[in-house]
């Protein structure tokens, strides 16, 4: 056991984000008998919720107070405070706390801990909401045994409730609670933390005396899920044994041809017969940008205004984190939603349902601005001359792009067009945002584990 757990906490961003996730996976990787969180001054008040927090997940109680501005003044403080049985835990400190932290821990021989934080998509979530693997834990030096307490799931379903968090990082955090839940593994290490691969399989056939198709969702070799998307008893007409198909994606590379393959399957059953591959095709290509199997960059801009099909591309992903603005003028919620009223199929209805996810998800990190309600197109080179003029107009669609650069040049308009070179590979834990958020979105998972077969 631990004598203590001292925490710094300072970070330029995302203070209260970065405060749970470095308490709670110190607490359930480590035995300690008591946590000190020394925070900035600005960041006193968001210590005291993640106090607040911890102590409703865990029932644990940790003490908070000032760390000193000065790194010299928080050496002395610190080393005071540390001993070779305690870990230390720079990571989400300021500059002057990671500083002297770091230089007590080393004179004092105690275990520094380093909680990695992942970007991207993953953003402003923070654990238990996020997968334990993509928080992992590095550590100075091989730890003893390892296990500490318990978080209480119910009590963070409960919580997730009132964070006032969007429905997609509500269903995405419902499935990481489910998944840390049934994942045992602590994923704590000296070594270069590497994420276990991630595969999402897809059978069709006779299970059990059901003919029914099932997506398990495979973390290293263990299967931790398997939702039926479909089933009914099995009759005469039901597949044979040696008719079963099946499908897989995996990380550390999804293809396009893997994705079609493997949403052919899992889809089959809402496709329409006589156009099968064109349905299964077009949410392919809904899904692979919308998801972030593609990541959109926006470089060399400040402030951008959308147009509607940056939408569909998954600018919403880009959007945690971006340091300029990102306006959303009215006509393009107009637009997504005359689109989504007017899917008619299943296959189109679930594609405009998770693009109207995937908006109110940009909500949390955009800006509504005023503009007639009319086809964007038209619309936005008309918006507020001193917004246009602060601002770039982003499109995919070539069309647009040449309409505001050729008829509305008088208005000064800056545009840029969004093309396939505007997309890069996503990192590893975008594509594991990616992967989870489809298992989410085909199973509609919200972290209720009885609804598993």
């Amino acid at each position: 056991m631990y004598d203590r757990a001292l925490i710094v906490l300072g970070s330029a961003a995302y203070v209260f984000e970065a405060g749970v996730s470095s308490v709670l996976r110190v607490l359930e990787s480590f035995s300690v008998e008591g946590v000190d969180l020394y925070a900035s001054g600005f960041a006193v008040k968001e210590a005291e919720r993640v106090r607040d927090v911890v102590a409703r997940l865990t029932g644990v109680e940790v003490r908070v107070s000032e760390a000193p501005q000065d790194y010299r003044k928080a050496y002395q403080l610190f080393r005071d405070g540390l001993s070779g049985s305690s870990i230390a835990v720079p990571t989400a400190g300021s500059a002057a706390s990671i500083i002297g932290l770091t230089m007590a821990a080393a004179e004092k021989g105690a275990l520094v801990a380093h909680v990695y934080f992942p970007f991207g998509p993953w953003t402003g979530m923070f654990y238990p909401f996020v997968p334990r693997y993509i928080q992992p834990v590095q550590v100075s030096k091989p730890p003893g045994s390892l296990g500490g307490v318990k978080v209480d799931w119910e009590k963070a379903r409960a919580l997730m409730g009132e964070l006032g968090w969007p429905r997609l990082w509500e269903i995405l955090g419902g499935l990481a609670l489910g998944l840390n839940e049934l994942d045992a593994e602590l994923y704590v290490s000296s070594d270069l933390p590497d994420y276990p691969m991630l595969t999402l399989r897809v059978r069709s056939g006779v299970f059990g005396g059901r003919a029914s198709t099932q997506l398990s969702l495979i973390l290293g070799v263990k299967e931790l899920m398997k939702t039926e998307l479909w089933g009914k008893d099995a009759d005469q007409h039901s597949p044979k044994p040696d008719e079963e198909k099946s499908s897989s994606i995996a990380t550390p590379q999804v293809t396009h041809e893997s994705l079609e393959k493997f949403l052919e399957i899992a889809l089959s059953h809402l496709a329409r017969a006589q156009k099968f591959k064109k349905d299964i095709s077009r949410v392919e290509d809904c899904f692979w940008r919308l998801l972030g199997f593609r990541v959109l960059k926006l470089e060399g801009m400040e402030d951008v205004i959308i147009d509607t099909n940056l939408v569909y591309n998954g600018i919403h992903l880009t959007a945690q984190g971006y340091k300029g603005r990102i306006m959303i003028p009215y006509c393009v919620m107009v637009e997504l939603l005359n689109k989504r009223s007017q899917a008619k199929t299943p296959l189109s209805k679930l594609c405009e349902h998770t693009v109207f996810l995937a908006f109110e998800a940009l909500l949390r990190s955009a800006y509504l601005i005023p503009s007639d309600t009319w086809f964007c197109d038209a619309v936005l080179p008309r918006l507020d001359p001193l917004t246009l003029e602060k601002a770039t107009l982003v499109t995919a669609d070539k069309a647009s792009y040449e309409l505001w650069n050729n008829m509305y040049r008088n208005l000064k308009v800056k545009a840029m067009l969004i093309d396939e070179n505007s997309y890069s590979r996503p990192d590893t834990a975008t594509l594991h945002h990616a992967m989870l958020t489809l298992y989410a979105v085909l199973t509609g998972y919200t972290g209720d584990l009885s609804k598993q077969v």
